[in-house]
């Protein structure tokens, strides 16, 4: 029974973070890019990307999974997704959900399960983290640029997959800078 109520509360957990970052996108960042015009289908901040990874770092690639994508459904009754077939709105969840726990099993299979883990942490940790973040950027912009394609979506934009990785890669970096310094400052505060 505790473990079912662990499961729920960091489902809770992530799920408040992805919805949150995701609306911070979607009303301010996106407005942003549009009144510059360069949104397209795809933000160059994506800040979700961050919540996938630290996710996938902290739970574990399976529960990870489950966690992001049910916070996408929510994300998904919450904004919808215009423009976009039911099966391509469908093939996208599932890539928001995967990329970062299929890049997480390869690397950990390539590398060794203690480089990408939180049980010994140091400098080639943290540059394992980047290597995770770098390789489920490159992994979603494909996985959504397959979800477009074989969605029935009419997008035929090789560019998409650049602006996923960008994205993900720049909201991931913000997200984990954010991490840090709130966790300096918590620290700090709990020194006095």
């Amino acid at each position: 029974m505790n473990q079912i109520k662990t499961h729920i509360k960091n489902c809770v957990i992530v799920t408040l973070l992805y919805v949150g970052s995701y609306q911070v996108v979607a009303f301010v960042i996106d407005p942003l890019q549009m009144y510059f015009g360069t949104l397209t289908f795809a933000s160059l901040v994506f800040l979700p990307h961050g919540i996938r990874v630290l996710s996938a770092i902290f739970y574990g690639a399976r529960n990870s999974f489950v966690y992001i994508f049910l916070a996408s459904c929510l994300v998904f009754l919450l904004n919808g997704l215009p423009a976009r077939t039911e099966l391509t709105q469908f093939l996208q969840l599932l890539a928001n959900a995967s990329c970062v726990p299929i890049a997480l099993v390869i690397l950990r299979f390539g590398f060794g399960d203690d480089h990408i883990s939180l049980s010994n942490v140091g400098p080639r940790t943290w540059r394992s983290f980047v290597v995770l973040v770098i390789f489920s950027s490159l992994l979603n912009g494909v996985m959504q640029n397959l979800a477009l394609h074989f969605g029935g979506t009419g997008i035929n934009d090789f560019s998409l997959l650049i602006t996923f990785t960008i994205g993900d890669v720049i909201g991931a970096v913000i997200v984990f800078v954010i991490v840090q310094l709130s966790l300096k400052y918590f620290h700090a505060k709990g020194r006095r």
